[in-house]
């Protein structure tokens, strides 16, 4: 006899990360919102069509124990993202 993967239990991580999903993309339309597009970094303002482009910085990295959505999380353009990243790593 099969089990079915309901009686696995494979749909509750399922669920976690869909939760975890729509709390990140809450937290990063509050950032566009708050920012109108623009990279907190530099304060470049992107077009609408490329906002797209824009990702949260987490200070406390989620790797380290930090939180998907957290108060201080920059939104930032891929580049500064990167540098950001890098600045991190080196502390």
């Amino acid at each position: 006899r099969q089990a079915s993967a309901q009686s696995v239990g494979s749909a509750q991580p399922l669920e976690q990360g869909a939760r975890v999903l729509a709390r990140y993309r809450r937290a990063r339309r509050a950032a566009l919102a708050r920012t109108g597009g623009a990279c907190d970094r530099r304060g470049r303002r992107l077009p609408e069509s490329q906002w797209r482009l824009l990702q949260l910085h987490h200070p406390l990295p989620i790797s380290h124990g930090g939180a998907i959505v957290q108060p201080h999380a920059e939104l930032l353009c891929p580049s500064c993202h990167a540098r950001a990243d890098r600045e991190a790593g080196a502390r």
